[in-house]
C-alpha cells in the first residue's frame, strides 16, 4: 500500500499544471490555445483525462481491472491525439507558422498526458502483482522524457526498484542502500526466467517432446528479444547522462541478444528433429545476420544452412 499511495502522490504531482511549465516546449502548455478542451468530441483531452481520473479512481479502490481498463483507454486516446496533431503540425509546416505551432504544442500535450497515463498503467500492474507488464510501459516513459524530467526518474526508479535495472542514475554502487547484485527482483521479465526456459525446451526435446520444446524455446527467445530491446532503449536513454549506467544497459542489452540467438539455434535444431527443416532456415539465417560467421554461433548456424542445401558452399575459417 505504501508503494501505491507513493505512485498516486507522484501521479498527482506530475498531473499538476507546474509539470507543464518544465516541459521542453519553447511555448508554456498551458498558455497553448485548447479548442479541443471546450469540445464534447470523443476524442479529445477532456474525454482523454477523464478517463485517466476514472483509472485512478479505481486504482485508489483497488479496482484493478477497472483501472487498467480506463488507463489503458487514456493511453490510447492520448497517443492518437498526439500523432494526429503532430501529422498537422508537418502537412502546416512552412504554411501557416500561427497554425503549425499551435498543433506542434497540442501534440506535445497530449504526449506528455500519455506518458503520464503510461506510468499510472504501470503502477496499477505492479499493484496488482503483474510487474513485466510494468516494464515496457516505464521503458517507454524513459525514452520519451528522458531522465532529467521527473516523469522519467520516477519511471527509471520503478524499474530499479522491480530489479529491472541495477543501479541507480550518478550512484555509486558502494553507496547504494542495498547491493545493486542483491536487488529483489519482480516478475519473470529477467536472463535467469529466460536461461529456465531455454533448459525445459532442452529436457523436453531430449525426450523427443517436441511440441512442448517448441513452446518453452519460443518464449525464451520472445522473452529475450524484448529484454534485449528494452535494455538497448534505456542505454540509449541515458547516453551522455551516466557513462557507467549506460555501459550496463548496453551490456545487458548484448548478453541477451546473445542468449536470444543461442536459443534460437536450439529451435532451429528441434524443428530439425521433428522434421521440418524448412522451419529453420529463417531461424539459423537471422543468426548467421546477428552473429556474423567469425563467431562460433554463426558459423555452427550457417553450416546448419549448408547441411539443409539453403547455400551451396560450405564456409570455413
Amino acid at each position: 500500500m505504501k508503494q501505491i499511495a507513493w505512485s498516486l502522490g507522484v501521479l498527482c504531482l506530475l498531473t499538476s499544471p507546474s509539470v507543464y511549465a518544465q516541459a521542453k516546449a519553447s511555448v508554456p502548455i498551458e498558455q497553448v490555445p485548447n479548442q479541443l478542451e471546450t469540445t464534447s468530441s470523443i476524442l479529445s483531452l477532456v474525454a482523454a483525462n477523464e478517463l485517466l481520473q476514472a483509472g485512478q479512481t479505481a486504482l485508489q479502490a483497488q479496482d484493478f481491472a477497472t483501472a487498467v481498463e480506463k488507463t489503458s483507454q487514456a493511453v490510447t486516446m492520448f497517443n492518437q491525439l498526439s500523432t494526429f496533431h503532430e501529422a498537422l503540425a508537418k502537412a502546416m509546416n512552412g504554411i501557416d507558422n500561427r497554425v503549425y505551432e499551435e498543433e506542434k504544442q497540442q501534440a506535445l500535450a497530449a504526449a506528455i498526458k500519455r506518458d503520464i497515463a503510461s506510468y499510472q498503467l504501470a503502477v496499477i500492474h505492479r499493484s496488482e502483482g503483474k510487474p513485466d507488464l510494468a516494464v515496457p510501459l516505464l521503458v517507454r516513459v524513459i525514452a520519451s522524457q528522458g531522465v532529467y524530467r521527473d516523469l522519467g526518474k520516477q519511471a527509471y526508479q520503478q524499474l530499479y526498484d522491480q530489479g529491472f535495472v541495477k543501479s541507480l542514475i550518478g550512484q555509486n554502487p558502494a553507496d547504494a542502500t542495498l547491493p545493486v547484485t542483491e536487488a529483489p527482483p519482480e516478475g519473470s521479465m529477467s536472463l535467469g526466467t529466460a536461461e529456465k526456459l531455454i533448459q525445459e525446451g532442452r529436457d523436453a526435446a531430449q525426450q523427443s517432446n517436441f511440441a512442448l520444446a517448441i513452446e518453452k524455446t519460443t518464449q525464451a527467445i520472445t522473452l529475450l528479444n524484448q529484454l534485449t530491446t528494452f535494455h538497448e532503449s534505456l542505454s540509449k536513454a541515458l547516453s551522455g547522462i551516466d557513462s557507467r549506467v549506460t555501459e550496463e544497459e548496453k551490456q545487458l542489452a548484448l548478453a541477451a541478444a546473445i542468449k536470444r540467438d543461442e536459443a534460437g539455434f536450439q529451435l532451429a535444431l528441434v524443428h530439425r528433429a521433428e522434421g521440418k527443416p524448412e522451419l529453420s532456415v529463417p531461424l539459423l539465417v537471422r543468426i548467421v545476420s546477428s552473429q556474423g560467421v567469425d563467431r562460433k554461433l554463426g558459423l555452427q548456424a550457417y553450416q546448419q544452412l549448408f547441411e539443409l542445401r539453403f547455400v551451396k558452399t560450405l564456409y570455413t575459417r
